[in-house]
C-alpha cells in the first residue's frame, strides 16, 4: 500500500545528509503546474467527491435541525434554553466537518504527490485513513487559537484596567483583533 510518509519524501530529496540539487523557485512552480496539468482530472474528481460528502452532511444536519425545531415548537417547548441533543448534534457536526476537511486535504495531497503515482482509489483511501490524524491536528490548531485569543483578551483587559476601556478597545481595533 502506498502511504504518504513525510520521512520518505525527505529521504528522497536528501542525499547523504544534503540536498542533491540546489533549490529553484521557478523550477518548483513549473513542476507544480506540470503535476496539476497531468493529474487535473483525478484531483477534480477527488475534490468533487468530498464536496458532495460535505453537501450531504450539511443537508442532513440542517434537515434534522429544522425538524427538531418544528417538533419543539409544536410540543410547546419555547424558551431560550437549548436542548442537549441540539448541542451534541452541533458538536458532532463540527467533528464531522473537521474529519471531511482532513480527509479531503490528505486525498488531494496523495493525488498530487510527485513521489507516488496514486490512483483515484488509492488517494481516496489514503484520504479517509488520514482524515482522523488531520482532524486531531485541526483540533489542536483550534485549541491553540482559542488559547491565543484568551491571552490577548487578558492583555487587553489589563490595558483597559490601566488606561481605560476606550483605549483598550481602540488598540484592539487598530490591531484587528475584534
Amino acid at each position: 500500500p502506498k502511504v504518504l510518509a513525510w520521512w520518505r519524501i525527505g529521504a528522497a530529496l536528501a542525499g547523504r545528509g544534503r540536498i542533491a540539487m540546489p533549490f529553484s523557485g521557478s523550477r518548483a512552480i513549473s513542476e507544480c503546474f506540470e503535476i496539476l496539468k497531468q493529474r487535473f482530472g483525478p484531483m477534480l474528481a477527488l475534490w468533487g467527491v468530498f464536496f458532495v460528502v460535505q453537501m450531504v452532511l450539511f443537508v442532513a444536519v440542517f434537515a434534522v435541525m429544522g425538524l427538531g425545531g418544528m417538533g419543539a415548537m409544536a410540543g410547546g417547548m419555547a424558551g431560550p434554553e437549548l436542548p442537549a441533543g441540539f448541542l451534541l448534534g452541533m458538536i458532532l457536526f463540527v467533528v464531522a466537518m473537521l474529519y471531511i476537511s482532513g480527509a479531503s486535504s490528505a486525498a488531494l495531497i496523495a493525488a498530487a504527490s510527485p513521489l507516488s503515482r496514486s490512483s483515484f482509489a488509492d488517494a481516496l483511501r489514503i484520504g479517509f485513513l488520514s482524515g482522523f490524524t488531520l482532524m486531531g491536528f485541526f483540533a489542536l490548531l483550534i485549541v491553540a487559537y482559542i488559547a491565543l485569543v484568551l491571552v490577548f483578551v487578558a492583555i487587553f483587559a489589563g490595558i483597559g484596567m490601566i488606561v481605560g476601556q476606550t483605549a483598550a478597545i481602540v488598540v484592539a481595533v487598530i490591531l484587528g483583533l475584534t
